[in-house]
This record gives C-alpha cells, sequence and structure tokens, in this order.
C-alpha cells in the first residue's frame, strides 16, 4: 500500500480500498480468505467500527499482512516464518 496513494486500477490504493474494496483477487486470494470481519465493510465509517474490536484489529492486520502489500514489514513476516 503506498501512502501516497498510488493507483490500484481505477482508485487510489488506500487502506479502505486495499482492505474494503480491492478487486485485485488473485494478489488478495493468495494471502487466504479475507477475515470474517470484513464481510460487509464498505465505508470507512464502518472499517473504523471493526477496528475497534481488539480481536478484528489482530485479524484484519495478520490477512492485510499476507497480501505482501505492506512491503515494510516482509522481512518481520520472513523471520517470523523461520521461527
Amino acid at each position: 500500500m503506498n501512502p501516497c496513494g498510488a493507483l490500484c486500477g481505477p482508485d487510489r490504493e488506500t487502506p479502505l480500498h486495499t482492505i474494503c474494496q480491492c478487486e485485485d483477487l488473485e494478489v488478495l486470494e493468495e494471502a487466504g480468505k479475507r477475515p470474517a470481519a470484513l464481510a460487509d465493510l464498505q465505508t470507512k465509517r464502518d472499517l473504523s467500527l471493526a477496528l475497534e474490536d481488539l480481536a478484528n484489529t489482530s485479524e484484519i492486520s495478520r490477512w492485510l499482512m499476507a497480501t505482501g502489500r505492506l512491503p515494510e514489514f516482509n522481512l518481520a513476516r520472513e523471520a517470523a516464518s523461520i521461527d
């Protein structure tokens, strides 16, 4: 996810877009099934409310890191897989 809002197809790659709206299924499906907490999220408010729950935040964060869309966490993911 580019903090400058790089384009992902016709949309800006924002957290909301990547987590709730991105249709780049090939990349996202490789990361595993989207968490249940994401099932009905469509707006920034929906996402904010979901992230207020620590269990949802943890599940969404693990899935998002698994997508590889956060390259700054790749080293941490690699180190975790070594352990």
